[in-house]
């Protein structure tokens, strides 16, 4: 079978191609292109907001290690005088030397010290010439010591407190020493200055002192009872 075109035939295929091509290009940038455009910035945006929420994310962990390291610095010194974290450490001191606290007494308008914290200069990032703002509270306790033993243990448990505190003090008060060795059942007592420190201030950091945990109450019905 054989096919033939006329020129104008011939004319009319060719014109029909190039307006269909024309109508695949005229779809494809009035229809197509722009929601591929659209794609595409979409695409870009997401890309963007992922690599904000990523530097976010690592400015938070940043901002959270900080917190981190200034609360374990506020244990040393706190910004605050934090008087129920100081009770809360003498209570332990008392228990871990087998002594009992007598009385104490907090003097809370103490002078501005010049402070030893050469141990933690390095920490704190300061030097000493800088920290004129640190407070000292002298605490007065009277102690109560069955042995020089548990005498010793209790200015070693000061010693080791997170917290700074200073041992300024100490003297006997109680019976003389050869009366405790031929009376064992003789209590020593003995009377203790220490100082502990805060800085003021930083007072913006406030935020960021250490929580203190309080124990339960005993459920004691009569405070004079020991169980």
């Amino acid at each position: 079978m054989k096919v033939s075109f006329t020129k104008k035939k011939l004319i009319t295929l060719i014109t029909g191609i190039v307006l269909v091509f024309i109508s695949y290009l005229g779809c494809y940038f009035y229809l197509i292109y722009p929601k591929l455009t659209i794609i595409d910035q979409v695409t870009h945006q997401l890309d963007t907001e992922k690599q904000i929420l990523l530097t976010l994310e690592k400015s938070l962990l940043k901002e959270e290690d900080h917190n981190d390291e200034t609360t374990e610095l506020q244990r040393q010194l706190p910004v605050d005088p934090l008087m129920d974290q100081l009770l809360l450490h003498f209570q332990r001191v008392e228990a871990l030397s087998n002594t009992y606290i007598l009385s104490m007494n907090i003097d809370q308008d103490s002078t501005v010290y010049p402070v030893f914290l050469e141990d933690v200069e390095e920490n704190l990032e300061y030097s000493i010439d800088t920290l004129e703002g640190i407070v000292a509270m002298n605490v007065s306790l009277t102690v109560n010591a069955k042995t020089y033993e548990d005498l010793f243990q209790f200015l070693v448990e000061i010693d080791r407190l997170p917290r700074i505190v200073s041992i300024d003090n100490i003297s006997f008060i109680g019976a003389q020493e050869t009366e405790i060795i031929h009376d064992p059942q003789e209590y020593l007592e003995f009377f203790v200055t220490v100082s502990a420190f805060y800085y003021p201030d930083l007072y913006e950091l406030s935020d960021e002192v250490p929580k203190v945990i309080h124990p339960n109450p005993s459920e004691k019905k009569s405070p004079l009872l020991v169980q």
